[in-house]
């Protein structure tokens, strides 16, 4: 889908001066985050938008929504506007989601030693939940391996 100028409404404006305002806007989209987040997807708003201000914004309404904060990097008169996520998305998995419970043993109790058989699915229960929230931050436009 496309950028949807209508969607994007400014709702605070922080005045620093007559020239040194930060706009900050809600927007809400069935876009996915990756889209919102890519090179030239607010060039139908670079009128309104400038550096640094901010864009408080819900991603994919309509399947996995997510909230996340945009700070505008660029928006030249001509070329891309670009934006970058900030923090954490939220509605996403985060490492507070995982819980690192005990690991017992096939009675639950904790009185016998855990096999390898039952340490080894939680780790990957915790690598999975781990690689979501990498791929998330990725398709944010985090580079989550560096």
């Amino acid at each position: 889908m496309a950028h949807s100028v209508k969607a994007l409404s400014r709702f605070a404006t922080s005045d620093m001066g007559r020239t040194n305002q930060t706009d900050t806007y809600v927007y809400s989209t069935n876009d996915t985050l990756a889209e919102l987040v890519a090179a030239g997807y607010f060039n139908d708003s670079r009128k309104t938008l400038k550096a640094g201000d901010v864009i408080m914004a819900v991603a994919d309404k309509d399947g996995t929504a997510s909230h996340v904060v945009l700070l505008v990097t660029a928006s030249p008169a001509t070329g891309n506007v670009t934006v970058s996520a900030q923090g954490a998305v939220l509605g996403q998995d985060t490492i507070a989601d995982i819980a690192l419970a005990a690991v017992t043993g096939v009675d639950g109790s904790g009185s016998n030693a855990a096999s390898k058989a039952d340490v080894d699915a939680r780790f990957a229960t915790v690598q999975t939940a781990i690689n979501a929230i990498l791929a998330n931050l990725e398709a944010a436009g985090v580079n989550a391996s560096a």
